[in-house]
């Protein structure tokens, strides 16, 4: 069971020796430290959560989950590319095996979806 670690205070941040980590240390309420070690991937969304659940709603809390109403794919008209575009950002632009290889997963994953039963929220 996971163990909720309520954070009163920063207590430290720093990267790593590499650069390839961000860590920080935070302290509960009881002088307890814990210190957490994030890739810049991951420092970046969180940024982004971090961000809207500061000027969003308290009450329902971050979404880290982006779920776009629409979507759009094309190919490249100068380069042999599947283009992927949410929204109204930027596409991606995949090469023609790694859009055949998301192309399955995104299959395997929606089937495996469709056939587990629906969580139970608490």
């Amino acid at each position: 069971m996971t163990h909720k670690f309520l954070v009163e205070t920063i207590i430290t941040t720093s990267n790593t020796a590499d650069a390839k980590q961000f860590e920080v240390t935070f302290a509960d309420s009881n002088g307890q430290l814990q210190t957490i070690g994030l890739t810049s991937a991951i420092a970046g969304t969180l940024a982004k959560v971090l961000a809207d659940f500061a000027v969003g709603s308290h009450s329902l809390g971050p979404v880290a989950t982006k779920m776009p109403r629409e979507f759009a794919v094309g190919v490249g008209r100068l380069e042999r590319v599947v283009l992927v575009r949410f929204e109204d950002d930027a596409p991606y632009g995949l090469e023609i095996n790694q859009a055949t290889q998301l192309g399955r997963v995104l299959i395997e994953n929606a089937e495996a979806i469709a056939a587990s039963p629906k969580p139970i929220l608490q």
